[in-house]
Formats: C-alpha cells, structure tokens, sequence
C-alpha cells in the first residue's frame, strides 16, 4: 500500500480504521484533533525536536534567540533604536527560515532591504550555529536531515500544511501513511490543493 491522501474522513470511520491498525502513529497539530480521535496528542513539532534530541541538536530557548536575534540587528541594522528594528524584523527573519529560503540566495535579490534582510538572517544563523543551536522556526527543515527512522502515520488536523510541515511529513511517512485533508468542493480548498499537487508529486 502506498502513501495516500484522504478527503473529509469522518471521525467515526478514523477512529474504526486506527483500531484496525494499531501501529499507525497520529500526528495531530492540536490536542483537540487528538481528542476528537481519542488519541494522545502529538504534532509534527513534537516528532521534530524528539528526532534532533536524538542527534544532539538544541533548539534555542525563546529569550536565547531573541538575545541573539538582538545581537544580529546591532551587527548589521545601523539604526539606533536596535530593539524597535528587533521587533520590527523577527517576523521577517522567522518567515526566511520557517519557508527553508537559503539568505545566500535571498542575498542575490537586488532589492537593498532584501539584501539587508538576507544578511541579518545569515547573521542570526551563524550567531545561533556558534552556540550550537537552531531557532524554533527551523525545527522541521533540520529535522529532515537527521530523520533515521520510518514508520506508518495518519496525520489529521493539518488542513492548509506550510511547505516545513510537509516536507518533515513527506520524510518521516512510510508506506500505509495517510494524510487527511478537506473536501476538494470546500470553499477554503485552494491551499491543500496545492499541498495535494505537492505530495503527489513525492509520490502520494
């Protein structure tokens, strides 16, 4: 059996289906899904940061990486107000590394605030890299290079999938894995179809 992609599964035949096959791990964003399934909670996030404890890799601490993240901007931002200009752009630099962009690539945009933007990233990285650390919005992105272990998955919940959640989806499933998403008629489909195209061109 291959990887499959299911639409608008009811609770009531997922529920009869995982007691059918005990050995699929649900993987839920909230622990409400999990409850609605009468399962244990546990997400994507969760499986990624267990798989980079295993190979020794720490996630910075919130207050860490905004020290660093501090540290970045008073490095590369000529502005006096470095903790506005913090504030301002950690939204930014989250959405660099939450999306997987390389800021060596981003750099090569000729836009100057891009290029200031890319370099502040590359900054806060190797600032976190000297510590041996990863910020909490690469945890998925890392934790595909150190996946050592397969296993048979339903995921439900994670009805518009950002490409991070994804791509640590499409490394960890092994075959039998089933991923639910909503009805392709729903108004609010237009996300997961591109979620669809993008697993069915992993081989969903």
């Amino acid at each position: 059996m291959k990887r499959l992609v299911d639409f608008s599964l009811p609770h009531s035949y997922l529920i009869q289906q995982l007691a059918k096959y005990p050995s699929l791990k649900v993987i839920t964003p909230t622990s409400l899904a999990a409850r609605a399934l009468k399962v244990p909670h546990q997400s994507l996030e969760t499986l990624g940061k267990q798989s980079l404890l295993k190979a020794g890799i720490r996630v910075a601490p919130i207050l860490i990486a905004l020290r660093l993240l501090h540290t970045a901007v008073a490095t590369v931002i000529q502005t006096s107000d470095v903790e506005g200009t913090t504030r301002a752009l950690s939204s930014a630099v989250k959405a660099i590394l939450r999306a997987g962009i390389n800021p060596e690539s981003l750099a090569a945009v000729s836009s100057n605030r891009t290029q200031k933007l890319a370099l502040l990233a590359q900054t806060y990285i190797s600032l976190l890299r000297e510590k041996g650390m990863i910020d909490p919005a690469e945890v998925l992105w890392q934790a595909n290079g150190v996946i050592t272990k397969h296993q048979p998955v339903l995921i439900y919940g994670y009805f518009h999938p950002c490409i991070d959640q994804l791509n640590f989806l499409n490394a960890i499933a092994d075959d039998d894995s089933v991923m639910v998403l909503p009805c392709p008629e729903s108004s609010n489909f237009v996300d997961p179809k591109k979620a669809v195209e993008w697993l069915q061109q992993k081989g969903w």
